[in-house]
């Protein structure tokens, strides 16, 4: 399915994520921005076949690490210059 990942579709998706990233990086975008609010983290589900089951920090953590990897960033949510090349990122950084 390599086609798939190289479609328009799939390309400007990838580069959507990655220009949004940048913006907030610019705009003061720290590692501890990318949480839930605290009531998710706090309370469990009340009902269904789940209930008393909820999310905590260290499970956010491992599924934004995770995240990160996927996007092929670090661990910290930052976009490596060798990323940047690859989509064509570096030179609209450089020109604006």
């Amino acid at each position: 399915m390599a086609f798939l990942e190289d479609s328009l579709p799939c390309l400007l998706l990838r580069n959507n994520s990655n220009l949004k990233k940048l913006f907030n990086i610019r705009e003061g975008w720290q590692r501890t921005d990318d949480t839930l609010p605290p009531r998710v983290l706090t309370e469990t589900l009340p009902t269904g076949i789940v209930q008393g089951s909820g999310l905590t920090q260290a499970d956010l953590d491992l599924m934004i690490q995770g995240y990160y990897a996927a996007r092929g960033w670090t661990a910290e949510g930052r976009i490596p210059e060798q990323k940047l090349r690859e989509l064509k990122l570096l030179e609209i950084m450089a020109s604006s």
